[in-house]
Formats: structure tokens, C-alpha cells, sequence
């Protein structure tokens, strides 16, 4: 069963889901205590994906590793937001700009390709809001098509 609610601090829309109480963020992750956050970990997930898929083994070798990523994504942070008015910024726009934001690693840098979710069923391309193909009645953005989470990521188990 799924309730829907709205917080009084931030102008995303929650879910809860089930007996576990989860609540997700307008990214589809699991909701942070301000929207700040919830932006922050949605770039850093975005950029660890982005790094993760690159390698062979699609984790990191190392704690070091690991840290020394974080901190050069987190550092970018501050550069990405020099630059940008998030606030002024719907979901989709601000998934676009981190997407969008060329950050380079250590070892490479790699062009990101360019993914279109679809639902083939309808012959439709997919869009955050739509509700997503696999049934679950929620949107697209909170269910199949949301960002990874950043335990996820950062354990290599997605």
C-alpha cells in the first residue's frame, strides 16, 4: 500500500511504502532531512554511478579509492553550485545539470551516453512524472527510472 504525503520543509513529494515506512525524495531516493541534501546526494550519486560503470569491476578497489572519489565529486559540488540557481530548477532540469556537468576523474574521462527510457508496450518515451511501466502505480522517477542510491553505489550492489 502506498500513502502519500507532503512535507511542510520541502516542496517534494514523499512516498511511503509499506511496512518499512520508507520515504522517497523527488529523485526517488530515500528521502534526506532538506531539499539541499537530497540535491547533493542526487549529484553525487549521479557522478559515483557515472565513475562505478567505467571500471571493470564496477566498485571501488579501496576505502582510499572510495574517499579520494567522494571528496574530488564533493569539491566539484561546490564548483557545480558557483555556477547554478538550483531553486530555480524543476527535478527534471536539475537531473539534466548533473547529468550534464563534465566532471573529470583521475584516471579518465569518458563521454556519458545519452539513455531514453522507454515503454515499449505504448511505444512512448518515458518522463519522470509518467507512471512507470512495471505496474507499481508510482511515478517513473520513483520507481525504475530513479537515481541509485548512494549505499547502493557506494557497496557496488545495484
Amino acid at each position: 500500500m502506498i500513502a502519500r504525503g507532503r512535507s511542510q520543509s520541502r516542496k517534494t513529494r514523499e512516498l511511503t511504502f509499506g511496512k518499512t515506512g520508507s520515504k522517497l525524495n523527488e529523485y526517488g531516493m530515500t528521502s534526506s532531512f532538506s531539499e539541499s541534501d537530497a540535491d547533493f546526494n542526487a549529484f553525487l550519486s549521479v557522478q559515483l554511478e557515472r565513475y562505478l560503470k567505467r571500471k571493470t569491476v564496477k566498485r571501488f578497489c579501496s576505502d582510499v579509492e572510495r574517499d579520494v572519489i567522494v571528496q574530488i565529486i564533493s569539491d566539484s559540488w561546490v564548483e557545480f553550485l558557483k555556477n547554478r540557481e538550483l531553486g530555480q530548477m524543476d527535478t527534471d532540469q536539475k537531473i539534466s545539470s548533473y547529468y550534464a556537468f563534465t566532471l573529470v576523474f583521475p584516471y579518465f574521462v569518458a563521454e556519458e551516453e545519452s539513455l531514453i527510457s522507454v515503454d515499449f508496450r505504448s511505444n512512448s518515451v518515458l518522463k519522470g512524472e509518467d507512471l512507470c511501466s512495471c505496474g507499481s502505480g508510482v511515478p517513473f522517477r520513483q520507481c525504475c527510472g530513479g537515481i541509485k542510491s548512494l549505499g547502493d553505489l557506494l557497496n557496488g550492489s545495484y
